[in-house]
């Protein structure tokens, strides 16, 4: 039944990324919704910075607001995030109010602080699955990123995440730390009975920052290497657990480079495309209101806010989206690229190690010219 239900998620997405493909949505395909920057950890890889101690957050009657204005535009996907989205007292409420307007709704949680009764009250509020976060397939890696203690507590939340019902789906940042050890992640997460695996490229943002350039998988002989094991990882499991690479533009380009994508699996490259920047496909609402064009872009859109402008023409019109959607302004090898369609390298990283959002990503071992 779990399984089912996971299913009925990815089918609601996926028409709508089709929909929005012929042209009858126009709205992000996801959207992240930061309802709170606190947290109770503070985690190395963190794309929050942990210089910002600005707390604000959007209330109730805003968050409805962003809702309905969300509503009118259409979005695919909803993923409540932080911070810790639990620290929020009235969560509950904000998951009511996503089910209200018939949202996909994700909850993006370390799992440290979730107890049975909290996973229950979400269910019923109309939860649609958990997000939860493990690093490794043991507690000494997993702390040594996350804090003492914490791989016990999110396996804790991990195993009440699942006893609810809903889908769980599991993230992992990939570092260098814990490239060799992926497989016996999955092994762990498959024993508990999760449903679906997304592992994550790191990208130098927020505290990411600091270790990035010592624990990122960024050498090609490394991404190689990372690629040819997550592609072994996803065919033999794949009618275990769902293996789902997060951002997986880079990982599509890989699959067409080795012409190791099934027919099917390259429709779904025309439907998904890539960076989901320059493809309208994801937009980031901070916990101030202030607007994002990813999660993990460096900089705000300028001037706009959730509380003054109506997201529907902020996301249709405004000038300063339209210019970082820009393909034909990208450079280098990205701009020539065959696999261009489907990929365009990272933009948020390029502005962050580049210093230009269209500078090529000269790290990527897949660039095939037109």
């Amino acid at each position: 039944m779990k399984q089912n239900f996971l299913n009925r998620v990815h089918f609601k997405v996926i028409l709508f990324m089709v929909k929005r493909a012929i042209g009858i949505k126009k709205g992000p395909v996801k959207v992240g919704l930061q309802i709170t920057k606190r947290c109770n950890l503070n985690c190395v890889q963190c794309s929050v910075k942990d210089t910002d101690d600005s707390f604000d957050e959007l209330d109730i009657q805003e968050i409805e607001k962003v809702l309905l204005s969300l509503n009118k535009l259409g979005c695919g996907f909803l993923v409540l995030t932080g911070g810790e989205p639990l620290l929020r007292g009235d969560i509950c409420q904000i998951v009511e109010l996503t089910s209200k307007f018939g949202y996909t709704t994700a909850l993006a949680t370390n799992g440290t602080i979730l107890t049975k009764e909290i996973a229950e009250k979400l269910k019923f509020a109309g939860l649609s699955l958990f997000h939860l976060s493990l690093d490794a397939a043991t507690a000494d890696k997993h702390d040594a990123f996350r804090g003492e203690g914490s791989f016990k507590k999110t396996l804790q939340g991990i195993r009440i995440a699942v006893a609810t019902g809903l889908p769980v789906c599991v993230t992992t940042t990939i570092t260098r730390q814990n490239k060799n050890e992926l497989e016996e992640i999955v092994k762990l997460l498959e024993k508990e009975k999760v449903q679906q695996w997304s592992p994550i490229f790191l990208v130098p943002c927020g505290q990411a920052e600091k270790i990035y350039h010592s624990q990122a998988v960024k050498e090609t002989n490394e991404i190689l290497a990372l690629f040819d094991k997550l592609y072994i990882i996803e065919n033999k499991f794949n009618k275990r657990i769902k293996i789902y690479i997060h951002d997986p533009h880079t990982y599509f380009a890989y699959l067409l480079f080795n012409k190791k994508a099934s027919f099917m699996r390259r429709v779904f490259f025309h439907i998904r495309k890539g960076c989901g920047i320059l493809n309208r496909f994801t937009l980031y609402i901070n916990s101030d209101g202030t607007i994002k064009p990813c999660a993990y872009y460096p900089e705000s859109l300028k001037e706009v806010n959730v509380k003054t402008h109506d997201l529907k023409d902020v996301f249709i019109t405004n000038g300063e989206l339209a210019m970082l959607r820009n393909k034909r302004a990208l450079k280098g090898q990205c701009r020539e690229c065959r696999f261009l369609f489907c990929c365009g390298g990272c933009r948020a990283k390029a502005l962050i190690i580049g210093g230009d959002h269209f500078v090529e990503e000269k790290s990527c071992p897949f660039f095939l010219k037109r």
